[in-house]
């Protein structure tokens, strides 16, 4: 797979095929986002349980839930 940043949107590519496109992406795969050059610098260590905090807003306030 492969991330690439068009306009406003990130691109998710397999191979030569787009198979989607959205505003945001969500990299959840542990340390494994470190394959993709666009987190390949972020300081991450494995760690069971790594997990970040982040404050609240108003918006994520009124969510039910959080993945």
């Amino acid at each position: 797979l492969g991330l690439r940043r068009v306009d406003d949107q990130w691109q998710v590519w397999s191979d030569e095929q787009l198979i989607d496109s959205a505003p945001v992406v969500v990299l959840a795969g542990a340390a494994d986002i470190q394959k993709f050059s666009q987190s390949a610098d972020l300081p991450l260590k494995r760690i069971r349980g790594q997990i970040t905090r982040l404050p609240q807003t108003q918006a994520s306030a009124a969510l039910r839930s959080v993945v």
